[in-house]
């Protein structure tokens, strides 16, 4: 009995050092031409102690540090998506995202919104489609701290919180010290849940191959929700409707 009494502690506390649960997709969206997804995404990286290169649109998934555990002790993966500014590819990413991080600019004025022309026409898009949990980035370099720059951070938040009330939170970001609070936040925030995803199931895919002998696609990533069977269809985005022909569970 004390052995088993020991196994299932030290399971316990396996269970916290490594995470189980399938990353957390956060979409980075720009919202002005002048937000830099980048850095943004850089900077919240390096905070993560997370040095591996980066491609631009390409999914990147890390492991967040100790401190950045949930309530219940686990340690929390997320998957950053950086979003190109179309409409259709914001509603596609936001289909599938448990987080917006809404990136700008640290400049603004009373005049000159934190949104230009098409962030304003991204940001209705989303709206109406319906929204997951937001928070709000502005992403500069340290070395970026006068005074005129200091007022468009404060002009900033003011324009994001007017267009995202619901307690929707904003940071600012510069190196890696700075980013450790909005790193804190995203491992132990809860996911907000969409209505429309619980009959629909979905997938991001982290990695395709395609077998030209015999004309099938593989797709790898992490399923969420329901409705995954080799008797209905799915859909890809962009491609069209097929019909599967094997689901396969591979190591996480």
């Amino acid at each position: 009995k004390a052995q088993k009494k020991l196994e299932k502690k030290d399971a316990a506390k396996l269970a916290k050092q490594n995470p189980t649960d399938p990353p957390k997709v956060v979409a980075l969206i720009s919202f002005h031409e002048n937000a830099d997804i980048q850095l943004a995404k850089r900077i919240l990286l390096d905070g993560c102690n997370d040095q591996s290169p980066i491609l631009e649109n390409q999914p990147h998934h890390v492991v967040l540090p100790d401190f950045a555990k949930d309530s219940k002790g686990k340690k929390q993966r997320l998957t950053f998506l950086d979003v190109p500014r179309t409409i259709i590819g914001v509603l596609d990413a936001t289909k599938v995202a448990d987080v917006i991080m809404a990136v700008f600019p640290h400049t603004a004025t009373f005049e000159e919104s934190a949104f230009d022309e098409t962030g304003y026409s991204l940001l209705s898009a989303i709206k109406s489609q319906g929204l997951p949990n937001v928070f709000g980035v502005i992403a500069c370099d340290k070395n970026e701290t006068s005074k005129s720059q200091v007022a468009g951070r404060k002009y900033v938040e003011r324009f994001f919180h007017s267009e995202f009330p619901d307690k929707s939170r904003i940071f600012t970001i510069c190196d890696k010290t700075s980013a450790q609070p909005m790193i804190r936040a995203l491992g132990s925030h809860n996911v907000q849940p969409v209505t429309w995803r619980q009959d629909r199931g979905y997938l991001v895919a982290d990695r395709i191959e395609y077998d030209a002998n015999s004309k099938r696609l593989g797709v790898c990533g992490y399923v969420r929700g329901g409705g995954f069977t080799c008797n209905n269809l799915i859909h890809i985005t962009g491609h069209g409707d097929f019909q599967l022909g094997q689901i396969a569970t591979v190591d996480d």
